[in-house]
């Protein structure tokens, strides 16, 4: 590998986030294709999230820790927890550059997060490197300034979808300087009717019942609200029918209410936060994600992969992972109404779930296999160091 591009990473641990994720899989695809190693801010006192990050990246990595720590899942750190942190970090950017300068990159390589892109930039202007921004949101003043403004001048940006890459060229950046690189998928085994058993069992519920589910943050534009709000639309012809939700955030409190005030809340159940969200998909009959504008969801990827039909809105990256009526089932943005209908059909017809699940399986198999998109992004690697190198001459 003495001739191959050299690319650093910088990666500060929120968990094992989806940036993280995607971008694991991508270094552990790359098949020699390009040299890499990792700056890793994390947590010494909970190192699993590094540790796995580590075990699926297969890439060399240096930690440090400098005390940053994600907030809680609601409400905000105080402003001087904030401060503090922030100064912290910066203090960490000599180490860093030390780091880097040893290393000698081709490139540098980041996902968008404010704090990721933050280190990302200062290396790749001190090291005079091209810089690559993985960008998983949509655009918007979210990102923060740097971000936004870094978009318009970094060497190339990856999008995690064709429905953010267009957000990229609206946002008037050259065509040849955005490339897709999808989110992937492994698929899973098919569920064996003990993982099915197994589920049920955990909240006492008939084997014979139907279970619908949804795994997310319980945020703003995630649409668990309509999920409930379609579920109990449906709930009244199907009495065996259950709704899962699998996951936390903000707006639990408020869903919890919606879940009592419905009249079917005792046939809807918060599992929390969950690490084993693989086994729930085994339990589960339908998977329904009517998020807006989400990017590339790896909650839908995961219940393509675990052979789920799948429904939603008909916007978003979503639309890249479903064929409405051969894989899952997509209703106009909004309208609850539609989406209980395609709920209800599904929940009526267990050859359509069947077929539809494993035609959604069959396509993440065939079209989104990480080795793939691993094999994708390592060429474009390679592009960019070449094409900087090429431009110094």
């Amino acid at each position: 590998m003495t001739n191959a591009a050299k690319m650093l990473g910088i990666q500060i641990q929120n968990g094992f986030s989806p940036e993280a994720r995607v971008f694991a899989n991508l270094l552990r695809h790359r098949q020699d294709a390009y040299e890499a190693k990792v700056i890793h801010q994390y947590d010494s006192s909970n190192p699993q999230w590094a540790e796995m990050f580590s075990a699926v990246s297969t890439t060399p990595q240096f930690r440090l820790d400098a005390g940053w720590r994600p907030g809680p899942i609601r409400g905000k750190r105080s402003l001087p927890a904030r401060i503090a942190s922030r100064l912290r970090y910066r203090m960490t950017f000599p180490t860093m550059l030390r780091v880097a300068r040893a290393y000698d990159p081709d490139v540098i390589y980041s996902c968008q997060q404010v704090w990721d892109i933050t280190a990302a930039t200062y290396m790749a202007k001190k090291l005079a490197k091209p810089q690559i921004v993985h960008l998983h949101y949509i655009i918007g003043p979210w990102l923060g300034k740097l971000a936004l403004a870094r978009l318009k001048t970094c060497d190339h940006i990856v999008t995690v979808s064709d429905f953010i890459r267009q957000e990229v060229l609206d946002y008037g950046i050259a065509p040849d300087k955005v490339t897709t690189v999808r989110n992937a998928m492994s698929v899973f085994p098919l569920p064996t009717p003990a993982q099915r058993s197994k589920v049920r069992a955990e909240w006492h519920l008939p084997e014979d019942s139907l279970f619908v589910g949804m795994a997310a943050r319980f945020d703003a534009g995630k649409g668990v609200e309509d999920t409930i709000a379609a579920f109990c639309l449906a709930a009244g012809k199907h009495p065996h029918a259950y709704l899962l939700l699998i996951g936390d955030g903000q707006l639990r409190p408020a869903l919890e209410a919606q879940a009592q005030q419905s009249g079917f809340g005792e046939r809807i159940v918060f599992t929390g936060r969950r690490s084993d969200v693989p086994d729930l998909l085994a339990g589960l009959d339908i998977f329904c994600h009517p998020s807006r504008k989400d990017p590339a969801p790896l909650a839908v990827l995961e219940a393509c992969a675990a052979g789920l039909p799948v429904i939603g809105y008909a916007e978003g990256g979503i639309c890249e992972f479903l064929i409405d009526g051969e894989t899952g089932l997509l209703a106009p943005t909004d309208d609850v109404a539609k989406l209980a209908a395609k709920l209800d059909c599904l929940l009526t017809y267990p050859e359509m779930r069947k077929c539809m699940g494993l035609a959604s399986r069959a396509r993440i198999e065939a079209e989104f296999q990480p080795k793939d998109e691993g094999a994708k992004f390592a060429a474009l690697i390679n592009e960019v160091c070449t094409a900087h190198a090429s431009s110094r001459f």
